[in-house]
């Protein structure tokens, strides 16, 4: 069932019918159509949602969430890798505390516990708190595959040079202690250089109209490439457990990845399967901050997950890829299952894609929304890594005791910032940084 957009309180409506639905269910045991008839309906809600809390749509379990305490969004922001650390390692905090113990409850409740996804902000304060419960995590898990996914706003909301060189600064040690816990590092980015302070340059994906200026937008576009490449481990018939998955990308201590997205797969009624499956890999797109391009040039490895497909591809797939990259071990699986869009997701799909994912001739009409959309995910490790981090280095070379003092302040020493750009420089050595060094001289 598809309504009319109403405007002026989309959001409310929307938790008021999702609200009403979840107590009638518990009383009724309604079908689960009533509500998915609910998130077929089109709401508008570029306006109302500030936070990701406003779209949320599951029920989290109590042990899930911590509250850091004495920090907020606007007034003593957490904006310092120090101090991250610091919160986290202070006994009078008893963050660390709270933290063990509810991850000690979950991994206790799993029947086979793979490893750890971690999705952190490397950018600011937080990047030293998730490292910090990294460094922990390794200690006590050291045999379970680990993966860090470090998304980056695309604009922010403080635009000046200080805050980007603070950026910087968070960065390189977050991804240093990141990488020092034995956790693969998968940078997130929507524009070309988050480290710069003007100049964005926005990716750019077929099929979408996503506003690059909306976290609401960009976040959908992390979510689905997130739930889409995780799929290789998280399904139960999956033959690539998560560690065996982390000791693959990070062999010979390359432990820097690339996550690129297909969104929508380029669907189209006259396409050969073969056709297909050459145009979603010519498609896929890095979401990599300062990666030069869309196509992954001689990745050393790869996991590859199609979705959504009508028809069965993998064999096929697993023979084009095959082709395109000769020398790469190369995972692949294939989900028949498609990604859903529905509300709460936001509405940046094309008009020329329609309601289930198809391209068309055809513009969809306004009010109607898409359902479900095809997907196609690359994770991977490539030596175009070291565009990032050559970046992060060779600006990090140039600052000196006036740029870092507030960090200083706040805890680092400087020889662990010295100590960090030598670990940065090791780690760029681990790649065979040919082709990157050629792309580099050629632009």
């Amino acid at each position: 069932m598809l309504t009319e957009v109403d405007e002026s309180s989309s959001k409310e409506k929307m938790e008021a019918e999702l609200l009403d639905s979840t107590e009638t269910e518990s009383k009724d045991e309604l079908e689960s159509s009533v509500k998915e008839d609910i998130r077929e309906k089109m709401y508008s809600l570029d306006d109302s949602v500030h936070s990701w809390c406003d779209y949320l749509r599951v029920h989290l379990h109590p042990k899930s969430l911590s509250v850091v305490k004495g920090y907020y969004q606007t007034d003593n922001v957490l904006n310092l890798h120090n101090l991250g650390s610091d919160l986290y390692n202070r006994q009078s905090s008893k963050l660390k505390e709270e933290l063990e113990d509810k991850i000690h409850f979950f991994t206790e409740e799993a029947d086979n516990l793979q490893g750890f996804h971690m999705l952190a902000d490397i950018y600011d304060g937080f990047g030293g708190l998730a490292s910090s419960v990294a460094s922990d995590i390794s200690n006590e898990y050291s045999k379970r595959g680990c993966i860090s996914f470090c998304p980056f706003y695309s604009q922010r909301t403080s635009q000046d040079n200080s805050q980007s060189l603070h950026d910087l600064i968070n960065s390189v040690l977050s991804v240093v202690r990141l990488i020092e816990a034995g956790f693969t590092v998968v940078p997130l980015s929507l524009v070309d250089n988050p480290w710069n302070s003007v100049h964005h340059k926005h990716t750019q994906l077929p099929g979408l109209v996503y506003k690059s200026h909306l976290p609401y937008h960009t976040s959908a576009v992390f979510a689905a490439a997130l739930d889409t490449a995780t799929l290789s481990h998280r399904l139960l018939e999956s033959s690539l457990p998560l560690y065996h998955l982390t000791d693959t990308l990070s062999s010979a201590g390359r432990m820097v990845s690339n996550l690129s997205l297909t969104l929508p797969l380029p669907l189209e009624s006259h396409l050969s399967s073969q056709s297909l499956l050459h145009k979603a890999l010519n498609s896929l797109l890095s979401l990599s901050p300062l990666h030069d391009g869309n196509i992954l040039r001689s990745p050393s490895v790869q996991s590859v997950v199609l979705r959504g497909a009508e028809a069965s591809y993998e064999s096929l797939l697993q023979e084009v890829v095959s082709t395109w990259y000769p020398s790469t071990p190369s995972s692949i699986m294939e989900v028949r299952k498609p990604c859903k869009v529905t509300s709460p997701f936001p509405h940046i799909f094309d008009s020329n894609i329609d309601e289930f994912g198809y391209r068309s001739n055809k513009p969809r009409e306004k009010r109607k929304g898409v359902q479900s959309v095809a997907a196609m995910t690359s994770l991977s490790t490539t030596n175009q890594s070291v565009h990032m981090l050559s970046h992060l280095l060779e600006r990090s070379r140039k600052l000196n005791r006036r740029h870092l003092h507030k960090h200083l302040e706040a805890g680092m020493e400087q020889d662990d910032w010295s100590d960090s750009l030598n670990t940065l420089e090791e780690l760029i050595g681990k790649y065979d940084n040919g082709d990157a060094m050629e792309t580099s001289d050629s632009e």
